[in-house]
C-alpha cells in the first residue's frame, strides 16, 4: 500500500504530481511506477489529459482526499474546452478519463483535427522555477503554461521557456519531473508590459481555465458576432466586411504570431471568414479570443461568453 503521496498544487498537471511521487520513491523502472500508481503496467502517461483516474484513486485515494471530477477539473486542461465542446461530448470525455482502459480524448475534444499548433515541450516560467526552488526545494509543471497562446507568465510577466522534456516523450511510459530543471543564475528573464496583448492573452486564457463557463453553441456565436460587428461598423450592407475584419486581426496580432499558432489567414484556410458566416462546427478558445481581442478590445472575454 502507498503510504505517502505529494500534496497537489494549484494549477499543477496531474502527470506532474505523479512524476514527483515517482522521483521521491526512487522508482527508476517506468513499468514498476505505473503498476504502483495504477495497478497496471500498460498505461501510457498523458501530459495534458491523464486518464485512468478511478484506478489511480483506488491506490492513492486514502491519502489524497479528492474525487475523480475534481482531479480532472483542477489538474487537467479539460476546463479550457468546456465552453466550446458540446456538453454530451464533455460528459463522454469525463467518463473515458475516469473509467476507460483506452482513452482518445484529444481526438474527442477536437485537438487533433484543429489547425491550432501546440508546444512540443513542457514550458515553464524562469521566475516561477526560481521561486519554487527557494520556497519548496522542488518545482512542478503548470497546466496553464502548456496551453496554446500562452507565452507570458501572468504572475511575473516574463516570457516562458521551453524545457528539454517533450510532452510526447520517446519513452512512452516515462514521467518527467519538473524538479530536474535548475534555475539559471546567469539567465535574465525577459519581461513584458502588464498591458501588452500577450500578457492580456495569457490572463484571459488563465481566467477561462479557472472559471466554470457555460457551453456556447455555434449558432449562438454566429448571432453574437453578427450583432457586435454591426455595433462597431464592420458590415457592408447586410454582410460582414471580411476584408476590414481580416485587416484588423492581422494588424493587431501580426502575421508571425498567427502563423506560429496555426491561425494564418490564407486564402485556402481562412478560418476567420468562416467564423463570421453561419457557423456549422465548433471553433476552439484561441480562435475566439484572438478574434474578439482584435475587434472588441473593450470587452472581457468571460463577459462576452455570458
Amino acid at each position: 500500500m502507498i503510504m505517502q503521496f505529494p500534496v497537489a498544487h494549484d494549477d499543477e498537471l496531474l502527470v506532474s504530481i505523479l512524476a514527483r511521487f515517482v522521483a521521491r520513491q526512487g522508482l527508476i523502472d517506468d513499468k514498476v511506477a505505473l503498476e504502483t500508481l495504477f495497478g497496471s503496467r500498460n498505461i501510457v502517461p498523458s501530459a495534458l489529459l491523464q486518464g485512468h483516474i478511478q484506478a489511480l484513486l483506488s491506490h492513492v485515494g486514502h491519502i489524497w482526499p479528492i474525487n475523480e471530477f475534481d482531479v480532472i477539473h483542477r489538474h487537467s486542461i479539460l476546463p479550457f474546452f468546456q465552453t466550446f465542446v458540446e456538453p454530451l461530448r464533455i460528459k463522454e470525455v469525463l467518463y473515458r478519463l475516469i473509467h476507460s482502459d483506452k482513452s482518445h480524448v484529444m481526438t474527442s475534444i477536437g485537438v487533433n483535427a484543429s489547425s491550432i499548433k501546440w508546444s512540443r515541450y513542457y514550458r515553464y516560467c524562469p521566475e516561477c522555477l526560481a521561486d519554487d526552488h527557494n520556497k519548496l526545494a522542488y518545482s512542478y509543471w503548470r497546466r496553464l503554461f502548456q496551453l496554446p497562446g500562452v507565452h507570458v507568465c501572468p504572475t511575473h510577466y516574463c516570457y516562458l521557456q521551453n524545457s528539454p522534456h517533450k510532452l510526447l516523450p520517446q519513452r512512452r511510459h516515462s514521467f518527467w519531473d519538473a524538479s530536474s530543471l535548475v534555475p539559471q543564475e546567469k539567465m535574465t528573464p525577459i519581461h513584458i508590459s502588464t498591458n501588452d496583448k500577450l500578457s492580456n492573452l495569457s490572463i484571459t486564457i488563465q481566467q477561462l481555465l479557472n472559471t466554470h463557463t457555460p457551453y456556447v453553441s455555434p449558432l449562438q456565436w454566429t448571432a453574437f458576432y453578427r450583432r457586435h460587428i454591426t455595433d462597431v461598423g464592420l458590415m457592408v450592407g447586410f454582410r460582414p466586411d471580411h476584408t476590414k475584419i481580416k485587416g484588423l486581426v492581422n494588424q493587431y496580432w501580426g502575421h508571425k504570431f498567427l502563423e506560429q499558432h496555426g491561425l494564418c489567414l490564407s486564402f485556402e484556410n481562412n478560418w476567420l471568414l468562416a467564423l463570421f458566416r453561419k457557423q456549422r462546427r465548433h471553433y476552439c478558445a484561441l480562435h475566439h479570443i484572438v478574434c474578439t481581442m482584435a475587434l472588441f478590445p473593450d470587452y472581457s472575454f468571460l463577459d462576452l461568453i455570458k
